[in-house]
């Protein structure tokens, strides 16, 4: 008898209606990101999206910045 209210319970728990959050695109226009590193002094470096590409039929967006100025690295969301 335990195991029925418990089911019971659970079925009513589970057929809630739930609520998410919003899709917010990581990748959008005009984002960047700092990255900041600390050792024996701090360091910070600006990447950001410059523009996008299409290849094998799929939109990437070009990764910019202190490591990627030659634009060969891509991103996809």
């Amino acid at each position: 008898m335990k195991k029925l209210y418990f089911i019971i319970i659970l079925l009513l728990i589970c057929s809630q209606k739930t609520f998410t959050q919003n899709y917010n695109e990581m990748l959008a226009n005009d984002i960047e990101w700092q990255l900041t590193n600390c050792g024996n002094g701090c360091n910070t470096d600006v990447y950001f999206t410059d523009g996008d590409t299409i290849y094998n039929s799929y939109i990437y967006s070009i990764l910019n910045g202190y490591h990627f100025i030659s634009k060969t690295f891509w991103l996809r969301e």
